[in-house]
């Protein structure tokens, strides 16, 4: 069976707000996911098709330089164009970025017999909007500002915007016999680890 993963690399996937980022996270569970999977015998390797699916501690070392290699754009889109007929997938991101083209690449995958798994990874202060009074917001890349006098009064229409958000993902996996998991960065691993390895093997 080949398994292969998008690790989103963007530059809001390098925010942290107690010292460990996003795509850091992300890329440890993918890892640790994958070394799970090349022991159980499966093929790994990435879904833009850079890294075709191989076994083996080499196969090992190559996935965690292309899982972790950062980019400047702000938001990330998969890229599955590598993707193996009747493989399965793992896309890991904050899912911040343009959701036609998530679901425009997910639903060609799902044509091609692939089977996935929408792993979302947050921060701790994107989950609960911490901030009050005068704040700047500002995008790592650095291209989206905005300023507010008062927080506060924008905490209730951030909270629909990411619950929307995260029902949009989850709906478009399920929709296509998908599985979603979302994961907080302030969390152990070990439970999204769990979840993304229980779905795979399920579905092996």
């Amino acid at each position: 069976q080949a398994v292969q993963f998008w690790v989103d690399n963007s530059a809001a996937m390098q925010f942290s707000s107690h010292g460990e980022s996003k795509q850091h996270r992300a890329a440890i569970i993918a890892l640790a996911l994958a070394i799970l999977l090349n022991q159980a015998g499966e093929r790994v390797g990435t879904s833009d098709g850079a890294l075709p699916p191989q076994t083996g501690r080499a196969q090992i070392s190559a996935l965690a330089q292309a899982v972790a290699r950062p980019a400047s754009h702000d938001f990330g889109t998969a890229n599955t164009e590598g993707l193996i007929p009747n493989s399965l997938a793992v896309l890991v991101s904050d899912f911040f970025g343009d959701l036609a083209a998530l679901r425009d690449t997910v639903t060609r995958a799902a044509g091609q017999q692939v089977r996935g798994v929408l792993l979302i990874v947050l921060d701790p202060q994107e989950l609960h909007f911490p901030f009050q009074g005068r704040t700047l917001f500002e995008s790592m890349a650095g291209s989206l500002r905005h300023e507010s006098q008062k927080a506060d009064d924008l905490r209730e229409p951030y909270f629909e915007a990411l619950k929307e958000r995260k029902a949009q993902v989850a709906n478009l996996a399920q929709s296509l016999g998908w599985q979603f998991f979302m994961h907080s960065t302030d969390q152990p691993a070990t439970g999204a680890l769990l979840d993304l390895y229980h779905a795979l093997e399920y579905r092996r």
